[in-house]
């Protein structure tokens, strides 16, 4: 069984992504997976030359063989896109982290960080509610009027870190592939970042049965656009709610003290 990190790369070169790439190859030992769009950008090509645990996938035509699948956003078609490779796969007992790239960093192995259950599909709480935050609040409302009432008071789960075994993740996938489609077919707009609440409504209302909602700051991941506080190591390694390092960090770009501190100094020099 390995170990496979699926991130959209379109439209980035090595610049954009050097602290994700950096710290995915440091921190831990994944297969890491780029998925591009051609052309693809010669800084990144050169970069998967020289390292074997880096593969880039260009976007298949057949993604967009869907009808109306040409007029979705590279926001979108990654969810395709990553479903494709997963089903491209022989292997299927891989663990498999579905993630963003430019604003993830890594601080240690999260394969190795928790005994993952053999189904289970772990997905990122936030410690903000839907209601309470505009950006999700109008993804959830513009995309289920009907279910916002009942999804308002719920906890954002965030949809760039989920992690699982191979075979439940593609599940996920293809749940949100089925989605993203069906809008289209509907001729529903979606907007700029509602994959997000596609995320949450299928979570919350129990589509995904195998999903496990991860509290922030507890175990595996820290998101840190709603986070209140933060605890560090003496190297400015940020700490979980158990005093220990927490393996991905998303979203720190978002967080003045991050890079202020030693955070920063420890993580990004």
């Amino acid at each position: 069984m390995n170990s496979v990190i699926i991130s959209a790369a379109y439209g980035y070169g090595v610049n954009q992504l050097h602290r994700f790439v950096h710290s995915s190859m440091r921190n831990t030992d994944a297969l890491l997976v780029l998925l591009v769009r051609e052309p693809v950008d010669e800084t990144l090509t050169e970069l998967a030359r020289q390292n074997s645990r880096i593969k880039l996938d260009a976007v298949f035509a057949k993604i967009y063989k869907s009808p109306g699948a040409e007029q979705l956003t590279p926001a979108l078609v990654r969810y395709l896109h990553a479903a494709e490779y997963l089903r491209s796969m022989k292997e299927e007992e891989n663990t498999v982290l579905v993630c963003d790239s430019r604003d993830v960093f890594f601080q240690a192995n999260p394969f190795h960080s928790m005994e993952l259950s053999h189904d289970s599909l772990y997905v990122a709480e936030e410690p903000e509610s839907i209601a309470n935050c505009p950006v999700n609040r109008s993804w959830v409302r513009d995309l289920y009027p009907e279910s916002y009432e009942t999804l308002a008071s719920l906890k954002i789960i965030c949809s760039g870190t989920t992690m699982g075994r191979q075979k439940t993740v593609l599940e996920y996938l293809q749940k949100m592939e089925d989605e993203i489609l069906g809008f289209v077919k509907r001729d529903k707009n979606i907007p700029h970042g509602g994959d997000q609440g596609i995320h949450n409504y299928l979570i919350h209302t129990h589509k995904l049965p195998k999903a496990k909602i991860v509290e922030n700051e507890t175990s595996l991941f820290i998101t840190c656009h709603h986070q209140k506080s933060f605890a560090f190591d003496r190297r400015g390694r940020i700490l979980n709610k158990n005093g220990e390092i927490c393996p991905i960090v998303h979203q720190y770009d978002r967080v003045a003290i991050l890079f202020s501190g030693a955070f920063f100094n420890a993580c990004f020099n």
